[in-house]
């Protein structure tokens, strides 16, 4: 009699087993590899993201990019604005300014003395001549010493008056100016007002002066149709503007303004 068969268990399948343990198999290199990915695109100091062959085919170099990123430190400082600098008056510039502007008057002063003495004197020879005090021949040889020395009053005179008009700064004082630097801007404003006289009256002065000066030369030259009236005209007229100026000078009084 024939053996009965013995019921057969169901055959494994081989290939599930396998997938199942390939899958998280291939998980762990998927994973690893992102994290591997990740750590090599971290950035590190002196490394670009971007490989040699691809920063060559964009034209430049790492250390090309780099030397081509502006500097913080190189930045110039900025100009103080227009705000900052009203707020701060240069000072010292001011005071120079002030001090050019008087010690130019001064040297207005200084030509004005030295011309309104040859004039006065001009003037005065025929004064002690009319009044017998001196003879003709005296009065003659100081018209002559005075005439002389006339075109070089009215050069300096008229040079010291150009440089002086040239100067346009004041002696105001500025807010904001150390107490120091207004103190002495100060005694420059009050050392310019005081010349004010004097520049003014050496003005009439000098210019009746210069216009003899242009009387005798058209004298000499032939062209005055009356010299001696035109001189004793003038004679007369002269004291007052010599006078002026003089009491000026004796009333002027003022602080030294140069440091």
């Amino acid at each position: 009699m024939a053996e009965p068969r013995r019921a057969l268990a169901p055959a494994r399948r081989p290939g599930r087993t396998v997938l199942l343990i390939a899958i998280p198999l291939a998980a762990l290199l998927i994973v690893g590899g992102v994290v591997f990915a990740l750590l090599q695109r971290r950035d590190v100091p002196g490394v670009t993201s971007g490989s040699p062959s691809e920063t060559a085919a964009h034209g430049h170099s790492p250390s090309a990019s780099k030397a081509a990123e502006p500097s913080k430190a190189a930045e110039p400082s900025r100009a103080p604005s227009a705000t900052a600098r009203e707020k701060g008056p240069d000072a010292a510039a001011a005071l120079a300014a002030c001090r050019a502007r008087v010690e130019a008057g001064n040297k207005v002063m200084a030509a004005a003395a030295v011309g309104m003495r040859h004039w006065s004197d001009h003037v005065q020879a025929q004064t002690d001549a009319n009044a017998g005090r001196i003879t003709v021949r005296s009065m003659n040889r100081i018209f002559t010493r005075t005439r002389l020395l006339g075109p070089d009053d009215e050069k300096k005179y008229s040079d010291a008056v150009a440089a002086h008009e040239a100067q346009s700064a004041d002696c105001e004082t500025l807010d904001g100016m150390p107490r120091g630097v207004a103190d002495q801007m100060e005694r420059c404003a009050e050392r310019e007002h005081a010349q004010q006289p004097v520049l003014r009256t050496a003005e009439a002065g000098m210019t009746d002066w210069m216009r003899h000066q242009d009387q005798m030369r058209a004298s000499r030259a032939g062209h005055a149709a009356h010299p001696q009236r035109t001189w004793l005209r003038t004679w007369r007229a002269a004291p007052p503007n010599i006078e002026a100026y003089g009491q000026a000078v004796a009333d002027f009084e003022a602080p030294d303004c140069q440091p």
